[in-house]
């Protein structure tokens, strides 16, 4: 009987320790974890990264597009052009002309014949930077044909990463494609 009751008694104390764990393994499971966070950062900024250029890109192809579709349905010339970001909130916005390259912070899209802003852009994230080489405008014809931005296209990029990068080409028919 004593030997029945002393096995008992050990098989108890063994499931006493097997049931919870020992600091050694917690902090073997903390420092994996950690490991894998360290590893993980970089990947999950790079992706948030490439959202936000993506999000850019498709915003301002969109306006694109409203544009050239505007002048084909109303037959009268449209611009896209940027636009200082203090301009956003202006009834009278100004396209921003700068000889040589233009970085693109903010834009609209505005018909010519009478100055009324058809879509405005919020501001672009602060890492993100939209060119447009030697051109400080897209202008569409009364037949959505792009007058003033023939066969050039709009860079779209992260000023973190240059690999992180969209382009929009705007073909002398109009069309944009990305």
């Amino acid at each position: 009987m004593d030997n029945f009751g002393s096995s008992m008694y050990k098989s108890d104390q063994s499931l006493w320790h097997e049931q919870g764990f020992t600091l050694l393994e917690m902090v073997m499971v903390i420092t994996i974890l950690a490991i894998l966070a360290m590893l993980a950062t970089p990947v999950y900024q790079k992706f948030k990264t490439q959202q936000v250029v993506s999000q850019t890109s498709d915003q301002l192809r969109d306006h694109l597009e409203l544009a050239r579709a505007h002048a084909q349905s109303q037959h009268v010339k449209v611009k896209v052009c940027p636009i200082i970001p203090s301009d956003l909130s202006s009834s009278t916005p100004n396209c921003l002309t700068q000889g040589g390259v233009t970085q693109w912070l903010a834009w609209m899209v505005i018909r010519m014949d009478n100055g009324l802003v058809l879509a405005r852009a919020q501001k672009a994230s602060e890492d993100i930077i939209i060119t447009s080489g030697q051109r400080d405008a897209v202008g569409f014809d009364e037949r959505g044909m792009a007058s003033s931005f023939a066969n050039a296209t709009i860079s779209i990029s992260s000023a973190r990463d240059a690999q992180i990068k969209s382009e929009l080409n705007i073909a002398s028919t109009g069309r944009v494609t990305q």
